[in-house]
């Protein structure tokens, strides 16, 4: 990756002589002498080719690039400034923002009591959900700081694991099947045998751990049905179309 062809105090000087519109005047501002002021403008505009002052007018004018970059400036000497007094207060006691992914049906069972927790520890918040293999992805590319989620990411070293819940799978059928032919429903190689079942799709997380559990139990159930949400899965189930494991969330 290449410089980027300025430094902070670069860019204190550049704002300091935008602002005064001379250069001994921005000079005296920041206690350095008139020469190193223009030395540190030129390597400036050297450094990223393009003209930032107008020095055959007084006061100097920013040209259409200096002023871009004037607001750019002003908006990074901002941010370092407020990073500097963070740290030498020494306080961290907020983050400056948390972004968090987790799997829909947990963020209706678990997502209020967390977003009250996160607001005390943050000074700004983000959260999401969608498909886990997503998250795992934003996670590692640091664009996401925190998923909730089953796969724990073994091979992944330099992740912190926390346990939050646990919760066992339970079998989910059609009331007017489980009335008419109970015997069927007390085991899943019969159930397979007479009834379909409903899956979501192969892309979510939860998927790939029902998928695992089935093929420890040596099953190999027809793959008919896929759907991408929970709400779509039971409703099938309701409608007698077939039956399904599901997470149960305390």
């Amino acid at each position: 990756m290449g410089t980027l062809g300025f430094e902070l105090k670069s860019l204190e000087v550049f704002v300091a002589t935008a602002k005064t519109g001379n250069m001994t005047a921005a000079a005296a501002k920041l206690n350095i002498s008139q020469s190193a002021v223009s030395q540190t403008l030129s390597t400036l505009e050297s450094n990223l080719g393009v003209k930032l002052l107008d020095r055959s007018v007084r006061p100097v004018e920013l040209t259409v690039a200096g002023r871009y970059f004037y607001d750019q400036s002003v908006h990074l000497l901002e941010q370092a400034y407020k990073t500097q007094h963070v740290i030498t207060k020494g306080s961290f006691d907020s983050l400056h923002l948390v972004r968090i992914a987790m799997v829909d049906s947990l963020a209706a069972t678990v997502g209020q009591p967390l977003i009250e927790v996160i607001k005390t520890h943050t000074e700004n918040w983000t959260m999401m959900t969608g498909y886990s293999h997503l998250h795992q992805q934003g996670l590692l590319s640091r664009g996401i700081d925190i998923i909730i989620s089953d796969d724990v990411l073994e091979k992944e070293e330099n992740l912190r694991r926390c346990q939050i819940l646990k919760e066992p799978f339970v079998l989910v059928l059609p009331r007017q099947f489980h009335q008419k032919f109970p015997d069927l429903c007390s085991s899943l190689v019969l159930l397979s045998k007479h009834l379909d079942m409903v899956r979501y799709s192969e892309q979510s997380l939860i998927s790939q751990s029902i998928e695992t559990y089935l093929h420890h139990q040596g099953l190999d159930v027809p793959d008919r049905m896929q759907l991408d949400n929970t709400f779509a899965v039971l409703s099938a189930v309701a409608q007698g179309l077939g039956w399904h494991s599901q997470r149960r969330f305390a």
